[in-house]
């Protein structure tokens, strides 16, 4: 950045435009205030980094994908008056708008309200919805390129320029690298395949999307590390965490969105923003319908902001719930007990007849609860203690699910209903023919083995031929990707299982891990069939994190 501030000085004209003020800088540019000398209006003009000006792929992309992004008509996109080069400088000059971006807001409030998320992200949505119909990924979504206009009415009545469209990237086989080799992205929302430098699509920016969306909800970003190899590396292998972790106040069924949000495959995602924020507000709860709407009172939903604790959305009426989430409903407490009881107090005379209906209300209040505590306790999770040599590991995993064993080679954890170990041992597909239309849900577990030799993980080949002699079938390549297991290092192997005579099939996830103080190899699968795999992620998950490896082999 040296060599642009040797060549800009306030009053120095770049094509066209005098500067006037510095605004701001960032990793390939520098922002400053400037006027327009031909037609005497003000503009936002960037300036970008000479190094990558001096490329003559990255020029003609720029200049390209430049015109694209100026022809994109939307209120929340910031107006791109023109682009081009001078001086070897390239540039793009913009509206000028007086605002205060996301991150400002964030450092000092924290969080934002959940009906603030709804309308503000409500509108970053639709314009990145609307750049990606003209197949332009912006690759550097984050709370610093979304400005904050006006709203004299609160946060909720703000107006939100998504910005910084002049570095985007066409949609094709480009990936998240520049041809001199920058990285576009920001660490804290940079989605796993921009690190690993595959192909981006608009799915890399619902990625980011929801990260920053994560943090303004929570007070965080998804994945807060001490550096930026382990935050590298967590986007890549780790889930992120629990909504209600910083929130226990909000439904559990958020963290079905985000998980779907922030999946580390393109492929199981969520298709748009749009979509996302419309599964997210139907389940925020409303604040603003409240009878009592102070600053004071709003303030309480709040969480904890500032520079100590950090690293660095229009409404959706009529939206449709995603499958498989229920409405939230408000827990009933004590205040609300107290309230009803002094709203339906009876008189002296009424007192006698109800005193027999409160005894059999009393009682059925305690069936019902006898009925959700016994179905509590059924759908909680139980420990495999890893007592068999073959899978000598130990892990959680729901009660409903059975062991099931084969002559000592592996255990399958799934319910009792379907003999799973047929289908890992004699790659019989009978068992789960008559399943998989109609009771899918019984083809789903955990199949783990413990196996005497060391597999090299840096060598693809070895991983997925290991992983090809467990499975009773393949369709397609397997995908591998870092992760880790109990602390070790492992290889993430994504693929799917397809009965060779019927449409039967299944989603596989495996781990494969290497223990770094015992000569052996551990392999962890999840199944699930395709249209049931994403819904079970929270239970894959859970299941993952308990997972404790053992020290000695078989």
């Amino acid at each position: 950045m040296r060599d642009i501030h040797a060549a800009v000085t306030l009053g120095s004209q770049v094509a066209g435009y005098r500067v006037e003020s510095y605004v701001a800088r960032g990793g390939m540019a520098v922002v400053y205030r400037a006027q327009d000398v031909r037609l005497g209006r003000r503009v936002a003009l960037k300036l970008i980094a000479p190094e990558l000006a001096q490329n003559e792929q990255f020029r003609q992309r720029f200049m390209r994908e430049s015109q694209l992004a100026a022809s994109i008509d939307h209120p929340n996109i910031i107006p791109i008056y023109e682009a081009g080069e001078a001086d070897g400088l390239l540039y793009i000059a913009m509206r000028f708008v007086e605002g205060e971006d996301l991150s400002n807001v964030l450092e000092r409030e924290g969080s934002l309200l959940p009906d603030e998320i709804s309308v503000l992200f409500g509108q970053v949505a639709r314009a990145l919805d609307a750049a990606h119909s003209v197949g332009l990924v912006h690759r550097d979504v984050k709370p610093a390129n979304m400005l904050l206009v006006g709203g004299r009415g609160g946060r909720g009545d703000q107006h939100v320029y998504l910005t910084d469209f002049g570095l985007t990237k066409k949609s094709s086989s480009l990936t998240g690298f520049t041809s001199v080799g920058h990285f576009i992205g920001t660490i804290q929302y940079v989605a796993p395949e921009q690190i690993s430098n595959r192909p981006v699509d608009a799915r890399t920016d619902v990625y980011s999307f929801g990260c920053v969306v994560y943090e303004a909800l929570t007070g965080f970003p998804p994945f807060v590390r001490d550096d930026d190899a382990a935050m590298l590396w967590a986007h890549l292998s780790e889930a992120p965490p629990s909504v209600r972790a910083h929130r226990p106040d909000l439904p559990a069924e958020l963290d079905y969105v985000f998980c779907r949000a922030l999946a580390k495959e393109p492929a199981e995602r969520t298709a748009s923003c749009g979509e996302f924020m419309d599964q997210l507000t139907e389940l925020l709860p409303r604040y603003d319908a409240q009878p009592t709407d102070s600053s004071t009172d709003r303030a309480t939903h709040r969480q904890p902001g500032g520079s100590g604790s950090r690293t660095t959305v229009g409404s959706a009426a009529g939206s449709t719930r995603p499958p498989g989430l229920s409405t939230p409903q408000a827990p009933l407490g004590t205040g609300s007990l107290q309230v009803a009881a002094q709203q339906l107090r009876p008189s002296p005379q009424q007192r006698p007849l109800l005193l027999g209906a409160a005894a059999v209300l009393v009682v059925g209040l305690l069936a019902v609860g006898a009925f959700l505590l016994h179905n509590r306790v059924d759908n909680s999770f139980v420990r495999y203690d890893g007592r068999h040599d073959y899978a000598s590991f130990t892990v959680e995993h729901p009660r409903i699910w059975r062991e099931h064993t084969h002559d000592g080679f592996f255990l399958v954890l799934g319910p009792p209903e379907a003999d799973l170990q047929k289908l890992f041992s004699d790659k019989n597909w009978d068992v789960a023919r008559p399943l998989y239309s109609s009771h899918p849900e019984q083809l789903t577990g955990l199949y783990g083995s413990t196996e005497t030799f060391v597999v090299d993980l840096t060598d693809p080949t070895a991983v997925k031929d290991l992983v090809t002699t467990l499975v009773p079938a393949r369709s397609g390549d397997f995908r591998l990707a870092p992760a880790s297991v109990d602390g070790q290092r492992a290889v993430q192997v994504d693929g799917s299982l397809k009965d060779p005579t019927s449409p039967t099939a299944l989603t596989i996830r495996a781990y494969v891990v290497r223990e770094d103080s015992a000569s052996s190899t551990t392999v962890l699968m999840f199944f699930a069939p395709p249209g049931r795999f994403m819904a079970e992620q929270p239970t894959f998950r859970r299941v993952l994190q308990s997972v404790h490896l053992a020290t000695t082999a078989r």
